[in-house]
This record gives structure tokens, sequence and C-alpha cells, in this order.
């Protein structure tokens, strides 16, 4: 019985003794997982200056020019309508809208509120709106309010007609269908004064303004237009002004009518 416990003692620590050689055996083959490794920082970059990496283009530069033309009106609307109206290169003022020549070699590349850009000879040349040295009646600062003409004894005052918005977009696309030399086509002077319309589809600017045939128009911010001539002022008056009053005769009735010019 004795050689029978020392036996199964025997097992039992060859068991356990197994057990913790195989144990030991399996952890010295166990794969050990370490931490990510901290990926390295980016270099930081300074963006503010990233378009001086490419070059930039230099600002255009312009000068005074000493071209022989003046520019008497503007009418500035977007790139694609805007119109200037020069004096001094025919017989009769000449209409260019942007990228149109004056002369060959001689493009206008730009037209402002007060100055018309063209290029020439390579290099961009600014020509300011003409202006005389004298305020000319009818005429005030940019963005300044027209000063309605005195009242006349025995004279009935104007009614007032409906506001009217004007872009010089409109007024400009208005300008790209009609002969400067013509700028009296369609009208005639009225017996008691005026500048009388007689076929509104000759003058352009009719419609823009809301006239009608048989208006007379007697007096544009206040100077009264005596001369067919003077229609050219009126235009003029439009493309410089941001508020313009004229006055006509409407079926015998005077009417003022009163126009804000936008952008």
């Amino acid at each position: 019985m004795l050689k029978v416990l020392e036996a199964l003692l025997v097992i039992v620590l060859a068991w356990v003794v197994a057990g913790l050689l195989w144990q030991l055996a399996g952890t010295s083959k166990a794969v050990r997982l370490a931490p990510a490794a901290t990926p390295p920082r980016a270099a930081e970059v300074n963006w503010t200056r990233a378009l001086d990496w490419f070059g930039h283009a230099a600002p255009v530069q312009t000068q005074a020019s000493t071209f022989n033309a003046q520019l008497v009106a503007v009418f500035a609307g977007n790139d694609k309508e805007s119109v200037a109206i020069f004096s001094g290169l025919q017989a009769n003022n000449v209409a260019v809208k942007v990228g149109e020549e004056l002369q060959p070699g001689v493009k206008l590349v730009r037209v402002a509120s007060e100055v018309a850009v063209i290029e020439r000879n390579g290099s961009r040349e600014e020509i300011p709106l003409l202006r005389n040295g004298a305020p000319v009646a009818g005429l005030v600062a940019s963005g300044g309010i027209p000063v309605p003409a005195a009242a006349v004894p025995g004279v009935e005052p104007p009614a007032d007609g409906p506001a009217n918005n004007v872009t010089r977009g409109q007024m400009a696309a208005a300008m790209q269908s009609v002969n400067i030399a013509d700028w009296s086509k369609g009208l005639s002077l009225a017996k008691d004064g005026g500048l009388q319309i007689d076929n509104v589809a000759q003058q352009p600017f009719a419609r823009t303004l809301q006239l009608q045939q048989g208006d007379v128009m007697k007096s544009v911010n206040g100077k009264p237009l005596t001369q067919l001539s003077e229609i050219s002022f009126l235009y003029t008056v439009f493309s410089q002004q941001s508020q313009v009053t004229l006055v006509i005769q409407r079926h015998d009735n005077p009417l003022s009518l009163k126009y804000q010019i936008q952008p």
C-alpha cells in the first residue's frame, strides 16, 4: 500500500513540474505588443506667403495721356457695356465701347465714372472726363442734387411725374445702337421752345427714359433746352450725374420727371 501512495505522489509531482515547464516555455515565445510609435511632427509652413511661391502679377500702371482726344461723356456699366464718348478724333463725337479701338493701335480698355483708360504702344493711359473751368448750368458735383429751375411768373409749375431708376448699363446699351453724329435724329424744335420727340424709334434714350412720342423736353437740371445740338448736353448730364430732373411737356401739360442713375 505504501508503494502505491509513493507512486501516486511521484505522478502528481511530475504533473505539476510538467505544467510549470509548459507555462515557462509558452511565455518565452509569446508576442509582446508595444505601443504605437508617435509619428514625427509635420513641419509648419507659413501659408500666408504661398502666393509668392509662383510669383504674382504686378499692378498695371497708368499714366496721364497725351493722346489727341477729349473725353466728353461716359456711360460706365459693366466691362462689356461701358461706353465712352470722345471728341477730337473726327468731325463729330465718337462713341467707343470697351475693347474697341479709337484709332488703329489705340484701344479702350476701361471706363470709370470720371476717366477712360486706353492702351497705346504697350502702355495704359488715362483720359479724364472733360469739365469746363466754370460750373455749367444744369451740372452739379457728382452725386449732388440738381437745383430746380426758378419759378417763372405766369407759368404753371410742372407736376411731379413718377420717379425712375436707370442704370448706367442700360444707358450704355442704348448708346451702342446710336450714331453719335445722329444724336438729334427724330427730334425737332418745338414752336414754344424745347426738343420735341417726333420719332421714338430714332432716339434710343427715349425708351430708356420712358419718354413718349410727342413729348417736348423743356429743361434738364434747370437748364433750358433750346437747340437741337443740346441733346448732347442732355446725354452728358445723364452720364455724369446720379440724380437728374427732366422737365417735359406731355399733352400740353408740364411734367417733372426725376431719375436716379444707378451703377
